[in-house]
């Protein structure tokens, strides 16, 4: 009954649970003690409330007396299972094509479920990655999902073997994960597979030629040699996702797949998209995050008007063709470059962004190259309205062992980047703020009031070169529960601006250092029992490189 109590009850709930625990006893004994069991009975019955007609319900559930399996553990999924609403039910199932050792991250599978169809409620003007993200939320609430402890919020997670294995049985023929060459077999004894998920695997051409229902084909490490043996298997295709293949030319005839939703490329060899990639007038996601030799976008990807998400980062893309301002739908757009074409006309790819209103996140690279503060100005960062997520990226200038790298425009380069990030002011709405590589010596304007901005509640620094001061005020934003600072030499010591409080006393807070050795950080600040106590959400604070630093 104390596990049960552990999993349903949060903190200060103690008392809703007078008069339960004889049918909590109940459902602990048909779960047969087993951990597992009770935890997913545990998270059903915290979505379901804590009242006894509720609980009396689960204790009575048929699946209980399920004659086909005498495995409790399968019993206490299979009634979680059952108490799913059906848009759940087929989110929960698609999570078990995710192998056991690749972490299930939130923003990759929801945009999977929203080119299925899943995520969208006609009923609710919900954007479907909100909606997706409420789906992932529940699924994790229920403990059908484990959070992945060194996510941030819930972003990444994984499923227990048994409940990845029970998903398997529900989805049976139309859907099959294959991770060892006992299980390549069941790809030709299958013939109207929909979805297909094969790991580290060498599949070979007869084993999928029968397999021209699939929407789903999620490939995983060195899975095949040649995407040729797809060639006229996969009409129907929704979801490619080819993380880690090793491939180096994506085949033309990808262009022809009409019903493409999702493309997913990371960490591939290749190094370009073909032309004909406007063709595909669904696709809504491409993902070539980890694509080192990925260097050029085609001109016809201005073509495709139901694009939501682009993601660059770590590929060497370097310019943008002109119009991609027109992809008004964009709600992800990541590793974008800042580029500046003068010839004939001055036009910069920031440029593009003006018209982007709908970004929730929003990650700028190469942001040195801008030439000036008028040119940071024109992506009007400050009007998005739906903007959660910034990373704001210059080119580091610390060399390995930790220096700053001198040039010979050095007061030059530091004005033009104080200038530049000055007009990269987020709006309110900002939940998480990167900044990298910034190399002014002053904060901007908008750094020196973090009040301006109450909903952040995630910060992080890095290689914060020359600048000698931390952004002030952030002990009075009441969300803020994440700040890492990553490389700031030139700090010297953290003083009272960092709260901005005109009284002080002790209050302890959990810091992580960046060699993970958690220790106990005096702020001074309001007492714990205040109403203006400092950092009042504050968790983790991450201090690594403080080379000035004097404790």
């Amino acid at each position: 009954m104390a596990i049960l109590q552990q999993v349903v009850l949060n903190e200060g709930d103690e008392s809703e649970i007078d008069g339960l625990e004889d049918i909590g006893l109940k459902i602990v004994e048909r779960c047969d003690g087993l951990p597992l069991a009770i935890k997913v009975v545990g998270g059903l019955l915290l979505n379901k409330g804590k009242t006894r007609d509720a609980w009396v319900n689960v204790s009575n559930h048929f699946a209980w007396s399920m004659t086909r399996s005498n495995d409790d553990i399968n019993k206490a999924v299979y009634l979680s299972y059952e108490e799913l609403p059906p848009h759940l039910k087929q989110c929960f199932v698609f999570c078990s094509l995710f192998p056991k050792d690749e972490l299930i991250i939130r923003g990759v599978i929801v945009r999977m479920w929203i080119a299925q169809g899943y995520g969208h409620d006609i009923m609710r003007s919900t954007l479907p990655e909100d909606l997706g993200v409420e789906y992932y939320n529940e699924l994790v609430s229920r403990n059908l999902l484990e959070p992945y402890k060194r996510s941030y919020d819930l972003s990444a997670s994984t499923m227990h073997d048994v409940i990845r294995s029970f998903a398997q049985q529900i989805v049976k023929d139309e859907g099959l994960l294959v991770n060892d060459r006992q299980d390549v077999h069941g790809i030709a004894g299958a013939s109207k597979l929909r979805h297909l998920s094969v790991s580290k695997t060498a599949i070979e051409r007869v084993a999928i030629q029968k397999q021209v229902s699939l929407r789903t084909l999620l490939l995983f490490g060195r899975c095949i040699t040649e995407l040729t043996y797809f060639r006229n298997n996969i009409s129907c295709l929704r979801v490619l996702h080819l993380q880690g293949v090793d491939l180096v030319d994506l085949p033309d005839y990808i262009c022809h797949l009409k019903h493409l939703r999702y493309l997913g490329l990371a960490n591939t060899g290749i190094s370009a998209i073909p032309r004909g990639i406007g063709n595909l007038k669904f696709l809504q996601f491409i993902d070539l995050m980890g694509c080192r030799n990925f260097h050029q976008l085609p001109d016809s990807i201005l073509k495709l008007q139901n694009m939501r998400f682009l993601d660059f980062r770590g590929t060497r893309l370097t310019s943008i063709p002109p119009g991609m301002g027109k992809l008004e739908n964009l709600v992800n757009m990541l590793g974008f470059p800042t580029y500046l074409d003068d010839r004939g006309h001055a036009w910069s790819s920031l440029e593009e962004l003006r018209s982007l209103s709908n970004l929730k996140w929003l990650d700028l690279r190469g942001l040195e190259l801008a030439s000036s503060g008028s040119m940071a100005a024109t992506a009007m960062l400050n009007s998005k309205k739906h903007l959660k997520i910034l990373d704001l990226t210059f080119a580091s200038r610390l060399t390995d062992n930790g220096m700053i790298e001198g040039t010979s425009n050095v007061i030059e380069e530091q004005e033009r980047a104080e200038v530049v990030l000055s007009n990269l002011c987020p709006p309110p709405c900002v939940e998480c703020l990167t900044v990298n590589g910034y190399f002014g010596y002053r904060l901007p304007r908008w750094m020196r009031t973090m009040s301006d901005f109450p909903s952040l509640r995630r910060l992080e620094l890095k290689d914060y070169v020359c600048c000698k001061q931390l952004p002030v005020g952030l002990g009075q934003l009441p969300f803020l529960d994440y700040i890492w600072i990553d490389h700031a030499p030139s700090i010297v010591s953290i003083g009272h601006d960092l709260l901005f409080l005109s009284s002080s006393s002790a209050d302890d807070q959990k810091v992580t250092t960046g060699t993970r050795i958690t220790r106990k950080l005096q702020l001074h600040g309001l007492s714990r029992g205040d109403a203006g106590v400092a950092f009042p959400k504050l968790e983790t604070l991450g201090l690594k490189g403080m080379l000035g630093w004097r404790v």
